[in-house]
């Protein structure tokens, strides 16, 4: 439809996901390409150099050069994961190649099924994609590259950074796990892609495409053309209905649509303009499902030649003989065997007695050997590919990986990689855990490797107390998350079990979104279901405040409870706090989790106890009045704030009653500072603090 060009506010489709009720925004690049407008006068300058120029080849297609030979493009795939399903396989990959081959070469299996009235100018644009096989540096190369880190989550262009290879030799494609949707599109949508107009900067130029989409996959009714679409935008595509009502997409061969489709219309008639016009539903460049999607136009293509041939941008220079030969593209290069990179994954928590299965991850070379040593497994060691194992004790265990091929090999080493829990957990409720005791505090932080930030024990602030767990979230950027994880529970046969934990919170603007959630799992670790979860001004304990928070005072704390009543049947119950940064962020700190039941002793115990210590603080004596209203064995000690134990007060037998003690420091020997007075009373335990301030 042939129309002068304006940049509108873009028509988002969007589609609620009723398991999920999400969003699904299946491209954001029109909304990118304003919001780049607006920043870069240069991109206008060349956007409109390029149109002119795409103008003129539509009058003179000789002026450049031999249009009827096959281009081929060089690509490269740059797989951004943090050990999960987005480290998207080999295979998967050169699926997606062979789907963007096949559409943009018209050899698509079902081209059977675009309309009639449409087949005679349904293009053949000449373009073949080939995975580079010489990386920029002149080493060999599968055109694969795989990084992990926690950026994939909500990517944006500042992750192409950590891995981009020059635009005038490979065009990017970075495979992400999820994508922040630009400003325009709803917010906390699922987007499916996004790509960058030719003339844009070169660092950032390629396409964005979401892991669940790479490949003939059928997660959002997408089949491998999400990145067809995307491509199409690289050649300076736009969409179908010119992102608006009734809008040009600057194409003379496509007819007039009045907005966007979704599904699978047939012989839909535009209202557009009079007369029976039938809309181009099956184009790539609409929003219709990827299985009916079938065809780029004849017009498409001339603007597709015109982008790959301009000056005005790095396309011309890819599908060059000196470029192919550069990148290992040209026809007759044989590509050498690539040295492997060992990596691997699978679930990183487990039960003691289960079978479990490690899969090897490695990439770039093919490997023909593995040499697998398990910490604490059975075996533990294996030079299987992918290797079953068992682990019959509890704890954390390194694993590492060393596989080889006939050009070489390579290791690698991930300590405390798995977390191993009881079948049956040995520890029950009533449970408790303070952030003084460094060495318990290590047993719960289980930060994903590679992640930017981790929860991190801090001693400069907690509640009433020094010490606190901390998410350092501050000039974060959004989307990094990471969890620590309590020791595995008993909490069969308990009464009204609750966990109770302090936290302390500021946002750092108005629209800050960092997220703590407390999830629940049954199964090992395997799955967590969500039993709590709070978010900027929900989860803020004080004012906003622009600059790094540290909580200066108790009233900056809050304690949250959450029931745990759905779990007293569960032998081994896992609880994980994780936290999830939205920026602009701001720290977050935890401290003091308390999981108590409603026993008949514990309340017994504890609503009669009466205890009282005074004075406190304290340089030299205090007296400790406790009420007992039953007989129970009775220990009293005081420990430092690693827990251990410094004194021991009372350690017998006690009747029901009053009991008074007189807790000194003669000759001053604990110094000034935090200490804890730990009674435990036939097993129910007290614990209190205490200040000696000489």
């Amino acid at each position: 439809m042939k129309n002068k060009f304006t940049l509108t506010a873009g028509l988002v489709l969007v589609m609620a996901l009723n398991a999920q009720s999400q969003t699904i925004v299946k491209c954001s690049t029109h909304e990118y390409t304003e919001t780049v407008s607006k920043q870069d006068p240069q991109f206008v300058i060349n956007q409109a150099q390029l149109e002119k120029e795409t103008q003129a080849y539509l009058k003179d297609f000789k002026s450049f050069g031999n249009k009827s030979a096959v281009k081929i493009i060089p690509i490269v795939f740059h797989v951004f994961h943090n050990g999960g399903s987005e480290n998207v396989s080999k295979e998967r990959i050169l699926e997606q190649v062979e789907i963007l081959n096949k559409d943009f070469r018209r050899l698509n299996a079902d081209t059977a099924s675009t309309n009639p009235i449409y087949k005679g100018i349904a293009a053949d644009c000449q373009i073949e994609f080939r995975l580079a096989k010489i990386d920029p540096n002149g080493n060999c190369t599968d055109g694969i590259v795989r990084f992990q880190t926690d950026q994939t989550f909500n990517a944006d262009n500042p992750i192409k950074a950590l891995s981009a290879w020059p635009n005038n030799k490979y065009f990017n494609v970075w495979v992400v796990e999820t994508i922040t949707p630009s400003s325009g599109t709803p917010a906390g949508g699922v987007v499916l892609g996004r790509s960058q107009f030719p003339g844009g900067s070169n660092s950032t130029d390629g396409v964005l495409l979401k892991s669940t989409v790479c490949g003939n996959t059928t997660a959002y009714s997408n089949y491998g053309r999400t990145l067809s679409h995307e491509m199409g935008h690289s050649f300076n595509l736009r969409h179908i209905w010119g992102d608006g009502t009734c809008l040009s997409d600057l194409v003379n061969d496509t007819p007039p649509h009045n907005a966007a489709n979704s599904g699978c219309p047939v012989n839909k008639v535009s209202s557009c303009v009079t007369g029976n016009v039938i809309e181009m539903t099956e184009n790539y460049m609409d929003y219709t499902n990827g299985s009916c999607q079938n065809m780029f136009s004849a017009g498409q293509n001339v603007r597709i030649q015109a982008t790959i041939n301009s000056t005005t941008n790095s396309r011309n220079n890819l599908w060059t003989n000196a470029n192919l030969i550069a990148t290992g593209t040209n026809d007759g290069y044989v590509a050498p065997l690539c040295i492997v990179k060992a990596d691997f994954a699978r679930n990183q928590e487990v039960c003691t007695g289960i079978t479990i299965q490690y899969k090897d991850g490695s990439y770039r070379g093919d490997a023909s050997a593995w040499e697998w040593t398990f910490e604490g497994g059975n075996p533990a060691t294996s030079t299987l590919q992918n290797p079953t194992v068992v682990y019959t004790t509890a704890g954390r265990y390194t694993v590492s990986l060393k596989v080889s091929n006939a050009s070489g090999s390579d290791s690698i080493l991930k300590p405390k990689f798995l977390k191993v829990f009881e079948t049956v957990a040995k520890i029950g409720a009533p449970f408790e855990i303070n952030m003084e005791d460094a060495a318990n505090v290590d047993t719960i932080i289980y930060n994903k490797p590679n992640n930017v930030k981790k929860w991190e024990r801090v001693t400069n602030t907690g509640y009433n107390s020094p010490s606190a767990l901390a998410m350092k979230f501050y000039g974060v950027t959004d989307g990094q998350e990471n969890s620590f994880i309590l020791p595995a529970l008993n909490l069969k046969g308990t009464t009204n079990p609750v966990m109770k934990f302090k936290v302390a919170y500021a946002m750092r603007t108005s629209l800050s979104t960092d997220e703590l959630n407390v999830g629940a799992s049954r199964n090992c670790g395997v799955t967590f279901t969500n039993l709590y979860t709070k978010s900027g001004a929900t989860l803020a304990t004080a004012p906003t405040v622009t600059s790094q928070f540290i909580p200066s005072s108790t009233a900056q704390w809050r304690q949250d409870s959450i029931s745990l009543s759905a779990y007293t049947n569960e032998d081994n119950a896992i609880f994980r706090f994780k936290a999830t940064n939205g920026a602009p962020g701001n720290n977050m700190y935890i401290d003091d989790i308390v999981i108590s039941v409603a026993t008949g002793l514990e309340h017994l115990v504890l609503n009669n106890l009466n205890l009282t210590i005074a004075p406190n603080p304290f340089a030299n004596e205090t007296k400790m009045s406790f009420f007992l209203i039953q007989p129970a064995h009775v220990s009293i000690d005081i420990t430092d704030v690693l827990g251990r134990k410094l004194k021991t007060i009372a350690n017998e037998q006690m009747i029901a009653n009053t009991h008074e003690f007189n807790i000194s420091n003669n000759q001053s020997e604990l110094q000034n500072g935090i200490y804890f007075l730990r009674i435990n009373i036939g097993g129910v335990q007290k614990v209190e603090r205490l200040i000696i301030q000489n």
